[in-house]
């Protein structure tokens, strides 16, 4: 239950970490661990294997193999289930490929005061720490060391807190969530705001909102642009059209983007999702290939082989302004392909064609139709629109608003595909999307 409870948290929480810039913070908690007790040390569990955490609490009252609770991608990971530990009371541990990815930890932590929480922890922040959560009853910082991607308190009351989660590589459970500098962020704005000048009839008409009102996020792969401009069409009119970017890290091209509802760039782009699946199953089989192995061996991180799947992204870019030439042809085949996918993977369906119209990489719902759903909810929205020459009517109830409306989740109830129901989910079986899935 307390799992559950800690899935729910993190859902509605989440979705405001991705708008946190890189306003770190160089402050050092080095001074003041001197004189703050240690109420735990959270490095010592920092991507070590079962058997070093077996070595450090004994072996776990239970053991389950799943994929994880609060995840973006489905991988298989084991969960080390402690009931009743002397420094984190009940707490779960979550391994893949046999490194602690993550704990969440139950009991009943003193908390001194805000500044000196990461002390009381043992850590010592990074230049690159930021800070996402501030509240009276809650703190989290994101990068908040090489070795620690996210830590998070909440249920705090007075002089203690009762829930704490450290997640070592976040590429597992989120994907949009490394900080970027101002400048990172301009950079990608500027690059965005050229490609899309070079394809409207009228660049010189271009009007681009201030940066404020841009999404600019990043991963370990890929940093994503999404914003809208207001500019002359062919036949005079002003119009306003939205577009989302992708391009892999240090890259100037885009390697997939979507204008105005048409994909217009697809050069080799892969999900995140099926990245680190690929990352997984690699890590995995070395493992297996593995003749011998020291047990008091700290498993290595998964940085490498990011570096290397961000150098496979970038050789496998195209020139872009053949993909911009080729626009129409790769709208249609991305039209032909969405017409078997409803019948075979409604998922990557609706993920891949209809939601990204519709969905922020932040989780804002924009362009749909208010509607009374009279069913469960009190209300949802009615998505309306055209791929290609097929049209298409969605129906979806958002769930756990966050911070500013974000939609941090979607349930689909139906989906018409040329005026024939496709999709229909009755409300004790809807399938649920997360939005930060779909880009």
């Amino acid at each position: 239950m307390k799992k559950i409870i800690a899935c729910l948290l993190g859902f509605t929480m989440i979705l405001s970490l991705a708008a946190c810039g890189g306003s770190g913070t160089s402050e050092s908690t080095s001074a003041t661990k001197d004189k703050v007790q240690i109420a735990c040390d959270v490095t010592k569990y920092a991507n070590i294997s079962s058997a070093e955490l077996v070595e450090i609490l004994g072996e776990p009252d239970d053991i389950a193999e799943t994929t994880p609770a609060t995840g973006f991608v489905e991988i298989p990971c084991t969960y080390y289930d402690y009931y009743d530990t002397e420094e984190l009371g009940e707490v779960s541990f979550l391994l893949i490929n046999d490194t602690v990815a993550k704990f969440t930890a139950y009991n009943d932590f003193p908390f001194y005061d805000k500044n000196d929480l990461l002390a009381s922890l043992n850590v010592t922040k990074s230049d690159s720490c930021a800070m996402a959560v501030n509240t009276e009853t809650a703190l989290r910082y994101r990068c908040v060391t090489d070795e620690i991607d996210d830590l998070w308190i909440t249920n705090i009351e007075g002089d203690s807190y009762g829930f704490l989660a450290v997640t070592y590589d976040m590429m597992y459970f989120e994907e949009w969530y490394l900080p970027m500098s101002t400048s990172e962020k301009t950079k990608y704005q500027v690059l965005t705001q050229d490609y899309v000048k070079s394809i409207l009839k009228a660049p010189k008409s271009a009007d681009f909102p201030n940066i404020l009102k841009w999404a600019i996020v990043k991963n370990n792969f890929y940093v994503a642009t999404q914003s809208y401009v207001d500019a002359i069409n062919s036949f005079g009119a002003e119009i306003r059209s939205e577009f989302t970017f992708i391009y892999p890290v240090g890259a100037s091209t885009p390697i997939y983007a979507v204008f105005d509802g048409e994909l217009i760039v697809d050069n080799g782009y892969t999900t995140t999702a099926d990245l680190v699946k690929q990352l997984v199953s690699e890590i995995a089989s070395g493992k297996e290939n593995q003749t011998t192995t020291d047990s008091n061996e700290t498993p290595e991180t998964t940085s490498e082989n990011v570096e290397t799947s961000t150098d496979t992204l970038e050789t496998t870019q195209t020139n872009t302004e053949q993909a911009s030439n080729n626009s129409t042809s790769t709208t249609s085949e991305a039209t032909n392909e969405s017409k078997t996918i409803i019948t075979e993977d409604m998922n990557k369906f609706l993920a891949h064609y209809i939601l990204p119209q519709y969905v922020s990489v932040q989780g804002e719902l924009h362009d749909a139709i208010e509607y009374d759903s009279n069913e469960s909810t009190d209300w949802c929205y009615k998505l309306v629109g055209s791929i290609g020459s097929d049209k298409y009517e969605a129906m979806v109830y958002p769930f756990q608003l966050g911070k500013g409306n974000e939609i941090t989740d979607l349930w689909i109830r139906y989906l018409y595909w040329n005026g024939e129901l496709i999709i229909e989910n009755a409300s004790s079986e809807q399938i649920n999307y997360t939005p930060k899935k779909y880009w």
